[in-house]
């Protein structure tokens, strides 16, 4: 790391470090403090629990790991709902407003994903609650395991882990990204449902 251009070891600390938190020019500065001195032991600290340690002469990243979230069940109100244990929001809109309300949230969270849902098909409202074993939901014109979903679209298990299920009376309705239960895109009375995450 030390014997390349400086300009490219930005880029290379920016991309290394984007992986674990939202990274700054003072982040950048202090890894690069850190990978010139190459002092055994020294660290630097940053965001999210990240630190990066020299060791054996290798700049080492690490980041403790957070609790995941197993038990938390939420109904989910017009307008917005806090999700704390995943660090986010779920916004629920007429689609009409949803591109201006999902423009805004862009700007406080990293990630959104968000789902046009038939009003008319739910049943006794929405809740959503992280997923539970055995789950499946309705697509395709089957019902399948949301664990073969994730398998599928080979989400890591942090992924996984931030990935809230949406739920009805009826079962499982939809999962950011991975999933949409059928019959929820052919009514003309929808709602957008906003899931945005990662301060």
């Amino acid at each position: 790391l030390c014997s390349l251009d400086k300009a490219l070891l930005s880029r290379i600390a920016a991309e290394v470090l984007g992986d674990f938190f939202e990274v700054s020019a003072a982040h950048i500065t202090s890894f690069i403090l850190l990978v010139e001195k190459g002092m055994p032991h020294s660290e630097a600290i940053f965001p999210r629990g990240t630190r990066a340690v020299i060791e054996n002469g290798a700049a080492i990243i690490t980041q403790e790991k957070r609790h995941t979230p197993t038990d938390y069940c939420y109904r989910l109100i017009e307008s917005e709902t806090q999700i704390p244990e995943l660090d986010g929001v779920i916004f629920i809109t007429d689609t009409e407003n949803s591109d201006k309300i999902h423009e805004s949230l862009k700007n406080i969270y990293k990630k959104s994903i968000k789902a046009s849902i038939s009003s008319d098909t739910i049943n006794n409202g929405l809740f959503v609650r992280p997923k539970k074993d055995g789950d499946k939901i309705l697509c395709g014109g089957m019902h399948k395991k949301l664990k073969k979903l994730f398998c599928e679209k080979k989400l890591s298990t942090k992924e996984r882990a931030v990935l809230p299920v949406f739920c009805d009376e009826k079962g499982v309705v939809w999962v950011p990204g991975v999933a949409l239960r059928d019959g929820e895109k052919n009514s003309d009375v929808k709602k957008t449902v906003i899931f945005c995450y990662g301060k």
